[in-house]
């Protein structure tokens, strides 16, 4: 599951104010822990996404924004799976924000739900996105993602490089360290995003990420900022 890769995420900034494009948070943030001790990866793995109905994870956030940090949970639960593979995500936050989106089966944003989506709202999604890999995967292994400009939702062209790290552990939990690259590729002021992901490696599912932003489209007229954005399961250490 993401954690696109894309989760609920309504970010109030100061008393009562919330940045324009940041409502479409709710329907962008894609999913994305800790106990560090990288090992020897002696095989590949295949990173194979499994998603049942009533599938469910809870994650903290924390947002770091023009000078201010903003944190809070949420929870995302797989409602339904398509004939196609793909699957319908339910994000809720603590303060009861929800929103939905459908995902194809590896993980990559396929359309947005509910009244408040717009153009920032799928550039966001793919800024979180992660699409799991078409082949199984070990250290220094990579590839790519790239998609065309949707005059349909106004989504931009944007193409994404991963490139695996190592097994590392959060806690009990084994996971692949993935580093990742991301930027528009049709836009004069592109946004980019950058950093790390940690995917379980037994059910697929996000356990950890962290983005760095440039030029994310989250100002008060949509304007692009820079930003932060770390997401840990419930469970795991920050």
């Amino acid at each position: 599951m993401v954690a696109s890769f894309a989760p609920t995420l309504p970010i109030m900034l100061g008393k009562g104010r919330m940045l324009n494009a940041m409502t479409h948070l709710k329907t962008a943030l894609a999913l994305a822990a800790l106990g560090f001790g990288a090992l020897a990866m002696p095989q590949a793995k295949p990173l194979k996404r499994t998603h049942a109905p009533g599938d469910s994870a809870a994650y903290r956030y924390e947002l770091k924004i023009g000078g201010a940090t903003h944190a809070g949970t949420m929870s995302q639960t797989v409602s339904r799976i398509e004939a196609d593979g793909s699957y319908v995500l339910e994000s809720k936050t603590h303060g009861g924000a929800a929103s939905s989106g459908v995902y194809m089966a590896n993980g990559v944003v396929k359309e947005l739900l509910g009244p408040d989506v717009n153009v920032a709202a799928y550039r966001i999604a793919f800024m979180t996105m992660f699409q799991s890999p078409p082949a199984p995967v070990q250290a220094e292994d990579f590839w790519t993602f790239e998609t065309r400009m949707n005059p349909v939702t106004g989504a931009r062209a944007v193409r994404v490089v991963y490139r695996v790290e190592a097994i590392e552990s959060l806690g009990t939990v084994e996971t692949m360290r993935i580093r990742f690259s991301m930027t528009e590729t049709d836009a004069p002021n592109p946004a980019t995003s950058d950093g790390t992901i940690w995917v379980d490696t037994a059910t697929g599912w996000v356990a950890k990420s962290q983005f760095i932003w440039r030029n994310a489209p989250i100002g008060p007229s949509g304007e692009g900022m820079d930003a932060t954005l770390t997401m840990v399961k419930e469970g795991l250490a920050s």
